[in-house]
């Protein structure tokens, strides 16, 4: 049986004390310990990849697309996300791998910077992965130098190789904000 002072407004503001006493950071809910990297893995035409937890905002569904006249191949499209307009980047057809097969794997990573918050296609998200810090190694020789800013480095896990992904060195890229033909 509920005490009298634990009518529901009195919990709600005793839990709001002690929410106040003991503030939790999203970046801490997520942190990897100290020598841990943490990352959302991915697939993309053929590449297993990882990108910062901090970096991508969240995962959805592809979302119905509206074209935009005149845009480079890679830009699918905007799309109303939550109600806001998002710019959808195929990721792969931006590295010059080919432009990626909508399935039902197919998944928008949203990725915000504080130039930018765009969605990146990628054909599936694997989830989280997390690598010891010591063990990321400079980008691979498969890396154009165009691109080393985009893919910085790998992880090497069992054999399988794990591309970075640097959402911050994918917008700074000179190529990814020009999009009209």
């Amino acid at each position: 049986m509920q005490a009298p002072d634990e009518m529901p407004l009195a919990l709600l503001q005793r839990l709001d004390r002690l929410a106040q006493d003991h503030p939790m950071t999203p970046e801490g809910a997520l942190a990897a310990p100290p020598e841990q990297w943490l990352g959302v893995a991915f697939r993309l035409a053929g590449r297993y990849c990882v990108c910062r937890t901090g970096e991508v905002e969240e995962v959805v569904p592809y979302p119905e697309v509206a074209a935009v006249p005149r845009a480079r191949r890679w830009l699918r499209g905007v799309a109303n996300v939550r109600g806001n307009l998002l710019p959808i980047m195929d990721l792969a057809g931006f590295l010059g791998d080919g432009m990626s097969t909508i399935t039902r794997s197919s998944r928008v990573l949203v990725a915000r910077t504080e130039q930018l918050t765009t969605g990146l296609l990628v054909d599936e998200v694997l989830g989280m992965r997390q690598f010891p810090i010591d063990s990321l190694a400079a980008a691979g020789t498969d890396v154009p130098t165009e691109l080393v800013e985009v893919l910085p480095g790998e992880f090497l896990d069992l054999g399988q190789s794990w591309q970075v992904l640097s959402v911050p060195g994918l917008v700074a890229h000179p190529d990814f904000s020009r999009v009209a033909q």
